[in-house]
């Protein structure tokens, strides 16, 4: 690698002796997710145009191949003897990755190269040092803080880089994270770096920079005159249990660049040993991608913005939003959540969801729940976009106005924010103004029908022969025209089955709660809790109910749905269930435990939100102190 007119080295460093359970390479910090999103960033972000074509290649290289293997190999074994001893269980593994991955013929490399700038002498500096960003005011820098992060997939701890730019001049650069360790009777540092030679020697600290040509290795992946690639040596997913890393790829690029996707100004193409397997560009190509997602919360909201860019009433050129592009869909489905959601992303990279004070679901509250996706240009000096690219802090995954440090500065953002709120408070329709047959997720009952009992009406009859008078309150019939049923099952008078009615009770002094089984549907826990001073032998009644959402300020009034009991246990005793299947007898005798949980199997519980379902005990019988248990009144 003498011809490359570098070499890695570790420098002289007589500071604190550095192990190898380093920060940066902790795979304990990060994820998957925030390594693809930070590659594809600092791709987008170099893109002078603003269109960005990126390749990512899973490449299985021979290790003989990888730039100063040898000098690394020299490092590593060196620093494994200093530091074995010493290190502790997670030091030990980040050795045996090691020395694994030595051993073998070929390594497993992550490739992401992109037609953007390149890599300048000041960005690699910048890589060289503490991890500070080259990215100036307004502008669109091609190297963050954030190149860190990639140090936690390569189980060598050894990323590459190299560039072009329009001069047609290459940058060529390296940093490997190992331990402190010693050689030719000095010190080194934990940290090697590609460092350029000038007549044999290296240049000084200072002016520190990697080879001025690209190896022949990485040479191959910028295809057009001007690029930067990435390689990640000993790349290996952080969280296996996630999948294979062709839909770890896919799903994150679409999940964090769904609108750079969609807008095309991203196109990504996904390789294995330089033969492309996958591409992402377009609305048409997101589909598959975000169905790869294993997170199902991720993947649910990552197609409930796919629909609204694909579906959703497209805004843009609005006056007061220069630069600002909204989705906006008035109406979601049922099984796509029962809040609204904003979507905020900047230059077509997401950013965050539901901005609280602002944009969260709070902010909706009376407002039929819809999904918008809001994007927004940084490229125009203090525009929307700008200030929010500013505020976004390291992680760009936020949006905070006292990130600005001037004061006029968080005005404007907050300005901004509040006038897109009242832009979609404005675009969605009033709950109260319901259009077609919305009805809110509170009051789905019976597989999403409102059964609204009519109110009660007085009427007034005739006086009789005597002359009094008769007050006649007719009996509430549920609507739709469905006729009540009679006791022996057919239809009839307005009169209540009476073995479907759930008998009042007393539950003061009574707490419960009630979590649904992760496993079964229809399985609830139920935890009930007696306070001590009204503990009482008897009979304690268990009922399960969904609530209508009214309450005795509502002018209609909607009677709660209680759910049909199959079984109930407490341990493995089975508990006796009362003659409308609605409720289950829990025994108290005299000195039992005053709290315990009960496992309770319903049916029909598929046409409701078990989250919504509640627990409530009532005393059905009660003694005191004497032989005879009495019905407790209401």
């Amino acid at each position: 690698m003498q011809s490359l007119g570098a070499s890695l080295n570790f420098r002289t460093d007589d500071g604190p002796v550095q192990g190898f359970t380093n920060l940066h390479a902790d795979r304990d910090k990060t994820n998957d997710r925030s390594v693809i999103r930070e590659l594809l960033q600092n791709s987008l972000d170099a893109s002078p145009d603003r269109t960005c074509q990126v390749r990512v290649d899973l490449a299985n290289i021979s290790l003989e191949e990888i730039p100063f293997i040898k000098e690394y190999r020299s490092a590593f074994e060196a620093s494994a003897e200093y530091r074995e001893e010493h290190e502790p269980a997670t030091g030990k593994q980040a050795i045996q990755r090691i020395k694994e991955g030595l051993s073998g013929e070929y390594v497993q490399c992550l490739v992401c190269a992109d037609n953007g700038a390149g890599i300048g002498s000041a960005e690699l500096r910048s890589l060289y040092g503490s991890g500070a960003s080259t990215k100036g005011v307004g502008s669109r820098g091609s190297v963050g803080h954030g190149h860190l992060t990639a140090f936690a997939p390569s189980d060598f701890r050894y990323v590459l880089y190299a560039g072009r730019n329009q001069n047609a001049e290459e940058t060529f650069g390296g940093h490997a994270i190992l331990a402190s360790h010693k050689a030719d009777q000095e010190l080194r540092s934990a940290d090697g770096f590609v460092r350029e030679f000038t007549d044999g020697q290296q240049r000084l600290f200072d002016q520190e920079r990697g080879g001025r040509k690209i190896p022949t290795l990485m040479r191959p992946y910028i295809g057009g005159d001007t690029g930067s690639v990435v390689m990640i040596v000993g790349y290996k997913p952080i969280q296996e249990q996630n999948g294979n890393a062709v839909d770890l790829i896919l799903g994150s690029t679409a999940q964090h660049f769904l609108v750079a996707i969609h807008e095309l100004s991203l196109t990504l193409e996904l390789s294995r040993d330089k033969v492309t397997n996958h591409v992402l560009g377009g609305s048409a190509s997101l589909r598959d991608a975000v169905l790869g997602i294993p997170d199902s919360r991720v993947k649910k909201n990552t197609l409930r913005s796919l629909k609204t860019l694909e579906d959703g009433t497209h805004f843009k050129q609005l006056n007061q939003f220069p630069g600002v592009q909204i989705w906006f869909r008035k109406h979601i489905d049922k099984n796509e959540g029962r809040k609204a959601r904003v979507s905020v992303f900047r230059d077509g990279m997401w950013i965050v969801d539901n901005l609280p004070n602002y944009l969260g679901p709070a902010s909706f509250a009376k407002k039929v729940p819809f999904d918008a996706v809001v994007n927004l240009d940084s490229t125009e000096t203090r525009s929307f976009g700008s200030f929010v690219r500013d505020a976004e802090g390291a992680s760009h995954q936020d949006i905070r106005p006292n990130e600005l440090s001037n004061k006029n500065d968080q005005k404007a953002l907050r300005d901004f924010l509040k006038e897109l709120q009242n832009f979609l408070l404005q675009e969605a329709d009033d709950i109260g103004d319901q259009v077609e047959d919305y009805v809110p997720p509170e009051l789905m009952l019976m597989g999403g029908a409102v059964n609204l009992v009519q109110p009660k009406k007085r009427l007034t009859r005739e006086p009789d022969p005597v002359g009094k008078r008769h007050d006649d309150a007719p009996t509430p019939t549920p609507g739709n025209g469905i006729s009540p049923t009679n006791r022996g099952g057919g239809q009839g008078s307005g009169r209540e089955n009476v073995n479907q009615r759930v008998k009042p009770g007393n539950n003061t002094g009574i707490r419960t709660s009630c979590r649904p089984d992760n496993k079964r549907t229809g399985r609830f826990h139920i935890r009930w809790d007696i306070a001590e001073k009204t503990h009482q032998s008897g009979e304690l009644g268990l009922r399960l109910r969904v609530p209508s959402g009214t309450d005795r300020t509502s002018r209609n009034q909607v009677s709660p749905v209680y759910l049909a009991i199959t079984s109930a246990r407490i341990d493995q005793s089975p508990l006796a269930l009362d003659g409308s299947g609605r409720e289950v007898r829990i025994p108290i005798p005299k000195g039992a435990p005053i709290n315990g949980t009960v496992i309770v199997d319903v049916e029909d519980v598929d046409q409701f939100d078990r989250g919504l379902v509640e627990a409530e005990i009532v005393h059905r019988k009660r003694a005191d102190h004497h032989d005879n248990d009495e019905v407790s009144r209401t």
